[in-house]
């Protein structure tokens, strides 16, 4: 506050969708959306990740859920809205 960063209302705070804060000289915001997509790749991509949610969701109609939403994540992202 004090160097004059503004800050989303309560409900927008955190949305994933959000730009990030930039709390720093070092990290702008580009920067750190970049990195978030690298955090947020390394977790969703992982295949023990990936294999567990298969085996917890075990409805066809929950995978194809699943499948579905992870499409769109990458749709996305390949069209820089992320």
């Amino acid at each position: 506050v004090d160097r004059g960063t503004r800050f989303p209302s309560w409900n927008d705070f955190g949305s994933v969708n959000s730009p990030p804060i930039p709390l720093n000289d070092a990290l702008d915001a580009e920067e750190l959306m970049k990195l978030r997509g690298i955090a947020t790749n390394k977790f969703f991509k992982r295949p023990k990740y990936l294999l567990r949610m298969l085996l917890r969701f075990r409805t066809i109609s929950i995978i194809e859920d699943f499948v579905k939403m992870y499409i769109a994540l990458i749709r996305e992202i390949k069209e820089k809205r992320y």
